[in-house]
């Protein structure tokens, strides 16, 4: 089964080209988040990539 049909009704499912890309830095971090970062650190920088940082 597609995932982007499994998903369809749970979330927008953006193609492959049109996300952003996350670079995995071997123990410092992913993206814009760095291995040891407080709760507050990791919403703030998640709130600028997506409406829904939980």
């Amino acid at each position: 089964m597609n995932s982007v049909i499994m998903f369809k009704g749970w979330w927008h499912v953006v193609p492959d080209e049109g996300r952003q890309q996350w670079l995995l830095e071997p123990f410092a971090g992913v993206g814009p988040l760095r291995f040891g970062m407080s709760s507050a650190e990791v919403a703030d920088a998640m709130s600028r990539v997506t409406a829904e940082a939980e």
